[in-house]
């Protein structure tokens, strides 16, 4: 699909004209700072802002008007990337040509510009029952982490491995610092975000040139302010000793994570490159970590590794017997050694560049995944066609592997055992 630039002022507009969808997908997307005194406020905040607006004041008026709007849908989400934070006001709509009401997309537009530039504050305070409501909900799924074993796992590895980092702030953010927010917090955050952030619009749908850019006017947007955030770590750290930590906890099956350091993120030349290299080490069923681990040796009942590339780190998860813990960890250290050796399945490189292509071809078939591969570009300042990403991939060869994976380096193992 084509991809036009447009500006509205001084905001890029990244617009896809398409009839392969029967909805109009637009995302306004914030850029700004991530850093620990942000986490929780943004995650609270983005909370609020999905349920109501000034002029529709209950969450009844609010879905009673995206029902109006042919069910049409909203969400409000943040996320970060390295030391930048990423938040997102994202619509889909019905296309106004599959109707007789040809005033739908205008009306959607001023819809989503209330979300954004309307929330529901009265005398610089969010309303408090529906404050207290959110402030409570944030906190149990905070709290929830506990339950999910995983995911605590993770949490535990981030927080040990890399304490003083940003790898180890939660975007959820923290139960501390939550317990301490007001309503007048959430009305300043608001307020520094609109007015500091870094805007851009991503619009995919069948909608004429002219025709989007008349209601794209119907979003206030104040005057852009430029991207200066890192969205990738540089930072090099040296590993004296693995830490291994073992932490007791009633469950039946024992939770592995391993954290490794490595050379590369999502800005590196080779960063293409490494998303083969973990899609034959631990991305899935065919992986060497799923074929070797949990088939040939029967050590785990499920082991999979995953790319943290914006922190430069890789996380292997595996649920274990506690027993077989030492025989795990050395048959990993020996996959890695392998590929670091040479020693590397030409086979199962193939295949697994075969794999990376057929996703990388199926994101046209998603306005939600196409908007995040615009903003990817948009975020590393590059232009790059799904075509050439497709090409990266499929010119990775045997010595590109060895090269990743003699950057990546075992740093901490965290241990949830009964």
């Amino acid at each position: 699909m084509k991809i036009q630039i447009l500006n509205i002022g001084n905001i890029p507009v990244f617009f896809s004209k398409t009839d392969k969808f029967k909805t109009i997908s637009i995302q306004v997307i914030l850029l700004n700072k991530f850093d620990k005194s942000l986490a929780t406020k943004l995650s609270l905040l983005t909370r609020l802002m999905n349920n109501t607006t000034k002029n529709y004041s209950t969450k009844r008026d609010f879905v009673n008007k995206l029902y109006d709007l042919y069910d049409a849908s909203v969400s409000v989400y943040s996320y970060p990337s390295y030391k930048t934070s990423i938040n997102i006001f994202s619509m889909k709509i019905v296309n106004e040509n599959h109707l007789n009401d040809k005033t739908v997309t205008e009306e959607a537009f001023k819809f989503l510009n209330e979300v954004i530039f309307n929330p529901n504050f009265i005398n610089e305070e969010f309303n408090k029952k529906e404050f207290n409501e959110e402030k409570t909900r944030l906190k149990e799924t905070i709290e929830r982490i506990y339950d999910n074993k995983n995911r605590y796992a993770l949490r535990c590895l981030l927080n040990s491995m890399c304490p003083n980092e940003i790898a180890s702030i939660s975007s959820l953010g923290n139960l501390e610092d939550l317990e301490k927010i007001t309503s007048k917090d959430i009305y300043d955050t608001y307020i520094y975000l609109i007015n500091t952030s870094n805007y851009s619009v991503y619009v995919v749908g069948d909608v004429e040139e002219d025709r989007l850019i008349d209601n794209l006017k119907y979003l206030n947007f104040p005057i852009n302010k430029s991207f200066e955030y890192e969205i990738a770590s540089e930072e090099e750290y040296k590993i004296d000793k693995v830490k291994e930590i073992n932490e007791i906890q009633n469950i039946n099956q024992s939770i592995l994570c391993m954290g490794y350091r490595n050379d590369f993120n999502i800005n590196h030349p080779k960063y293409y490159q490494s998303l083969v290299f973990c899609e034959m080490f631990g991305g899935g069923y065919i992986s060497d970590l799923f074929r070797v681990v949990r088939e040939d040796n029967s050590l785990a009942y499920s082991i999979v590794s995953q790319m943290i590339s914006d922190v430069k780190l890789m996380v292997i998860d595996a649920g274990i017997d506690k027993e077989k813990y030492h025989d795990v960890i050395n048959i990993i250290n020996e996959i890695l050694e392998n590929y670091k050796k040479g020693i590397i399945d030409e086979e199962l490189l193939e295949i697994s560049k075969i794999s990376l292509i057929s996703g990388i071809e199926e994101t046209e078939d998603s306005a939600g995944a196409y908007i995040a591969y615009m903003l990817r570009n948009y975020l590393a300042n590059e232009d790059l066609t799904l075509e050439e990403a497709i090409n990266k991939i499929a010119a990775t060869t045997k010595e590109d592997i060895i090269k990743i994976a003699k950057g990546i380096h075992l740093d901490t193992i965290v241990l949830l055992s009964n």
